[in-house]
């Protein structure tokens, strides 16, 4: 946690100095140099890193918090979320050198999820802001921009109405854009719950449109893999087939003057199954009144950015040996690898899915050792 005092004594020193305190976070040798070398120890004495940096991205993965489960009829609860997901991080406060090799695992690794209805989040979520957009922007004021590349999967549960009528014209996307981001993975959820009238059993409608008008707005060239969970009841998967037929089908690029990207469908499509009860949110429904349980299918739907203008250009490169060359130059040197950490005034936050600050251990996401 990091506390207020601490917090104004960061900022009094900065103050009284008139420069920023930065923190290392690269593991480059004039860094590594820097601090206790550990040797005593088998993890750095023995063993090579290779396996001490398996050992530590397993040690900071993201897992589900047994203490703080969601109610397994919740409007959120489904695989991957039946319980709020949390890091340990306390072994990045074992030394600096553990410090300069980990530190980066945590936002690299983690899931940031959001979800795009205030009542159908999870209940820690809504103390942040009453809205998810709002949200989305302070997750990312957290974090400097060295720190936002370490952003690599964020993923978005959006009702039906959100999706068709906001979400190519959300906060989002403009964040995407005007913050240096590059996402590994951009994953949009929707949810058995989240298609229009499904507490009728209407008919499943998807505009596939929509997709192929968000994957055109320049915010979407800072992804490398969009993903399309769509699930629904296994009774109506021969109405979810039509619309996978058609996503099949659609042809998504993107070229204008300054963007040239075109998105490649991966197939086959992921396809998971899981089982929930039928008093969905505590309420009942006829339409389930004599099922024990309800089954769910998931299909997940990707698609990979391709530039075209970049593959031929490093084609051309590889032809006349250019490429090659310019992996051998050694790197400029720069301040790359530091980074000032920031704070807020206003809330603390988790080490889990939404926060990650990497000079104090706060209380709510995804430290300086």
């Amino acid at each position: 946690m990091a506390s207020t005092e601490s917090t104004s004594n960061w900022r009094d020193i900065e103050t009284r100095t008139k420069k920023s305190l930065a923190i290392e976070t690269s593991p480059s040798p004039e860094n590594i140099s820097k601090c206790n070398q550990q040797l005593q120890s088998p993890l750095f004495g023995i063993l090579p890193a290779e396996i001490r940096n398996d050992i530590f991205s397993l040690a900071l993965l993201q897992y589900e918090d047994p203490t703080q489960p969601y109610p397994e009829n919740d409007f959120c609860y489904r695989p991957g979320h039946r319980a709020r997901r949390i890091l340990s991080t306390e072994l990045l406060l074992t030394c600096r050198r553990i410090w300069l090799e980990a530190n980066h695992w945590p936002m690299e690794q983690a899931v940031h999820s959001f979800w795009f209805d205030y009542e159908r989040r999870p209940s820690w979520t809504r103390r942040y802001a009453f809205n998810d957009d709002v949200r989305f922007i302070q997750f990312l004021h957290n974090f400097s921009s060295e720190s936002s590349l370490r952003i690599k999967h964020i993923q978005v549960s959006a009702q039906m109405y959100w999706f068709e009528r906001y979400l190519e014209h959300s906060d989002i996307w403009d964040c995407l854009d005007g913050k240096s981001l590059n996402l590994d993975t951009f994953t949009l959820t929707i949810r058995h719950t989240d298609w229009w009238l499904w507490e009728s059993d209407d008919p499943l409608r998807l505009d596939e449109d929509r997709i192929r008008a968000l994957l055109r707005t320049p915010g979407a060239s800072h992804i490398a893999e969009f993903r399309l969970e769509l699930e629904t009841l296994e009774w109506n998967m021969n109405q979810l087939r039509p619309i996978l037929d058609k996503l099949r089908s659609l042809k998504i690029h993107n070229s204008d003057e300054d963007v040239n990207i075109h998105w490649e469908l991966v197939e086959p499509f992921e396809e998971t199954t899981w089982s929930g009860p039928t008093n969905i949110d505590g309420e009942d429904y006829d339409i389930y009144a004599k099922r024990d349980k309800l089954d769910y299918r998931i299909v997940t739907v990707k698609w990979r950015r391709r530039n075209p203008l970049v593959e031929a250009t490093e084609q051309r490169w590889r032809e006349e040996g250019s490429l090659l060359k310019l992996t051998e130059r050694e790197p400029p040197k720069s301040n790359e690898g530091r980074d000032t950490p920031r704070f807020s005034d206003e809330e603390d936050h988790d080490w889990d899915e939404e926060y990650y600050d990497e000079d104090a251990d706060e209380d709510d996401d995804e430290d300086d050792a």
